[in-house]
């Protein structure tokens, strides 16, 4: 199976009002093509013999079929994880998050390379591993790093009187520094704020995430 990848080209200038004794030139526009071989097929057998299924068995499908089907997407994925890990990159392309500054930075590394090899928006995907949970650190999790969280700590934050972003929450070390950045920014008496009420502690904003 080849999955056809859209071709790119260049413009050029033409000059107005002239006698058209310039040629126009014209261009190539070639496609590209990852061939896929399929010549295997995952799947999972489970022999039963009528006395189990009759005694042993009570629940079907969470006995038998959702662990088979467990089990063949977990072969699944590790067939892709084992793709991604073994592809050849080009120069300059391969991330590490250590020496970019972060996970958040090496995100923002990322997309950049992704752009400069005009890598469609709509066919891009995150994909982590089991790792980056360790590589972010428990500080980050303790605030609940999926988009969802992220927005609910960052509008409970703001509604509190606070100026903050999303790279602080990535950014910072563990709590105790994000409240330190909370207290830096913070504004009193802005947008619907309550200037009399004094500032918001870190404990009230991250019940309000």
């Amino acid at each position: 199976v080849s999955l056809r990848i859209a071709g790119r080209t260049v413009a050029r200038d033409y000059g107005w009002r002239n006698d058209r004794s310039t040629a126009i030139q014209v261009d190539d526009l070639n496609e590209f093509k990852v061939d896929v071989k399929l010549d295997t097929h995952i799947y999972n057998a489970i022999g039963l013999t009528d006395e189990e299924l009759t005694l042993d068995i009570e629940d079907f499908t969470n006995q038998v079929l959702l662990p088979q089907t467990r089990a063949v997407a977990e072969r699944l994925e590790g067939k892709i994880a084992d793709k991604i890990s073994g592809a050849a990159y080009p120069t300059g392309s391969v991330i590490d998050i250590a020496t970019s500054g972060g996970f958040y930075n090496a995100l923002v590394d990322g997309r950049k390379v992704l752009n400069d090899n005009n890598v469609p928006v709509a066919g891009r995907v995150c994909l982590v591993g089991t790792g980056v949970e360790q590589v972010v650190g428990d500080a980050r999790l303790e605030l609940g790093c999926d988009s969802i969280s992220v927005m609910r700590l960052l509008g409970g934050l703001r509604a509190a009187g606070y100026v903050i972003d999303a790279e602080s929450i990535f950014t910072a070390g563990s709590i105790g520094e994000l409240a330190a950045t909370l207290h830096e920014d913070e504004i009193r008496g802005a947008g619907n704020g309550h200037p009399d009420d004094g500032p918001t502690k870190c404990s009230t904003a991250e019940e309000n995430r």
